[in-house]
Protein backbone atom coordinates (compact mmCIF):
# COMPACT_ATOMS: atom_id res chain seq x y z
CA UNK A 1 0.00 0.00 0.00
CA UNK A 2 1.32 3.92 -0.52
CA UNK A 3 2.52 5.08 2.24
CA UNK A 4 -0.25 8.10 2.02
CA UNK A 5 -3.01 5.85 1.91
CA UNK A 6 -1.63 4.54 5.31
CA UNK A 7 -1.24 7.83 6.34
CA UNK A 8 -4.55 8.76 5.97
CA UNK A 9 -5.97 5.58 7.10
CA UNK A 10 -4.04 6.55 10.23
CA UNK A 11 -5.52 9.74 10.61
CA UNK A 12 -9.13 8.48 9.97
CA UNK A 13 -8.74 5.60 12.21
CA UNK A 14 -7.42 8.71 15.05
CA UNK A 15 -11.15 10.15 14.53
CA UNK A 16 -12.91 7.10 15.06
CA UNK A 17 -11.25 6.54 18.39
CA UNK A 18 -12.10 9.52 19.62
CA UNK A 19 -15.60 8.90 18.33
CA UNK A 20 -15.75 5.65 20.15
CA UNK A 21 -12.64 4.78 22.85
CA UNK A 22 -14.05 1.79 23.97
CA UNK A 23 -14.31 -0.15 19.93
CA UNK A 24 -10.90 -2.62 19.83
CA UNK A 25 -11.15 -2.75 15.56
CA UNK A 26 -10.40 0.82 15.59
CA UNK A 27 -7.08 0.24 17.32
CA UNK A 28 -6.12 -2.89 15.26
CA UNK A 29 -6.94 -0.96 12.67
CA UNK A 30 -4.62 1.65 13.44
CA UNK A 31 -1.99 -0.85 14.83
CA UNK A 32 -1.90 -2.88 11.42
CA UNK A 33 -1.53 0.39 9.27
CA UNK A 34 1.15 1.57 11.83
CA UNK A 35 2.76 -1.96 11.14
CA UNK A 36 3.13 -1.72 7.56
CA UNK A 37 4.38 2.07 7.60
CA UNK A 38 7.29 0.28 9.88
CA UNK A 39 5.97 2.18 13.77
CA UNK A 40 6.43 -1.10 15.82
CA UNK A 41 6.07 0.39 18.86
CA UNK A 42 3.02 2.65 18.13
CA UNK A 43 1.67 -0.46 16.17
CA UNK A 44 1.99 -3.02 19.48
CA UNK A 45 0.87 -0.26 21.67
CA UNK A 46 -2.44 -0.17 19.45
CA UNK A 47 -2.46 -3.90 19.41
CA UNK A 48 -2.45 -4.08 22.98
CA UNK A 49 -5.38 -1.51 23.57
CA UNK A 50 -7.41 -3.17 20.84
CA UNK A 51 -6.77 -7.10 22.66
CA UNK A 52 -7.58 -5.15 25.75
CA UNK A 53 -11.00 -4.12 24.55
CA UNK A 54 -11.56 -6.92 22.45
CA UNK A 55 -9.51 -10.14 24.33
CA UNK A 56 -11.31 -12.43 21.52
CA UNK A 57 -10.33 -10.88 18.14
CA UNK A 58 -8.22 -13.56 16.86
CA UNK A 59 -6.50 -11.46 13.52
CA UNK A 60 -5.06 -9.15 16.41
CA UNK A 61 -3.00 -11.61 18.19
CA UNK A 62 -2.16 -12.69 14.56
CA UNK A 63 -1.00 -8.96 13.45
CA UNK A 64 0.57 -8.82 16.85
CA UNK A 65 3.00 -11.88 16.59
CA UNK A 66 3.62 -11.06 13.02
CA UNK A 67 4.97 -7.68 14.59
CA UNK A 68 6.41 -9.96 17.00
CA UNK A 69 8.25 -12.40 15.00
CA UNK A 70 10.01 -9.36 13.01
CA UNK A 71 11.12 -8.43 16.16
CA UNK A 72 12.69 -12.00 16.47
CA UNK A 73 10.61 -12.29 20.02
CA UNK A 74 9.73 -15.97 18.99
CA UNK A 75 8.75 -16.61 22.44
CA UNK A 76 5.95 -13.95 22.45
CA UNK A 77 5.05 -14.35 19.03
CA UNK A 78 4.20 -18.01 19.75
CA UNK A 79 2.15 -17.20 21.96
CA UNK A 80 -0.26 -15.13 20.39
CA UNK A 81 -0.15 -17.51 17.55
CA UNK A 82 -1.41 -19.98 19.99
CA UNK A 83 -3.92 -17.71 20.92
CA UNK A 84 -5.37 -16.49 17.49
CA UNK A 85 -4.69 -20.23 16.50
CA UNK A 86 -7.53 -21.13 19.77
CA UNK A 87 -10.10 -18.57 18.36
CA UNK A 88 -10.22 -20.14 15.00
CA UNK A 89 -7.66 -18.13 13.10
CA UNK A 90 -7.05 -20.54 10.43
CA UNK A 91 -3.81 -18.60 9.18
CA UNK A 92 -2.45 -18.49 12.80
CA UNK A 93 -2.05 -22.01 13.04
CA UNK A 94 -0.16 -22.35 9.97
CA UNK A 95 2.10 -19.62 10.89
CA UNK A 96 2.43 -21.35 14.60
CA UNK A 97 3.28 -24.99 13.32
CA UNK A 98 6.11 -22.98 10.93
CA UNK A 99 7.24 -21.32 13.71
CA UNK A 100 7.69 -24.41 16.37
CA UNK A 101 9.76 -26.23 13.06
CA UNK A 102 11.74 -23.56 12.72
CA UNK A 103 12.68 -23.06 16.28
CA UNK A 104 13.07 -27.24 16.72
CA UNK A 105 15.59 -27.21 13.78
CA UNK A 106 17.59 -23.67 15.82
CA UNK A 107 18.18 -25.93 18.91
Amino acid sequence: MHPEFLTNAISDFDNAIRLDPHLGKYYSSRGAANHRLGNLDAALADLATALELDPNDAKTYFNRAQIRLQQQSYEEAESDLKSATRLGYTFASRELQRLITERSTRH
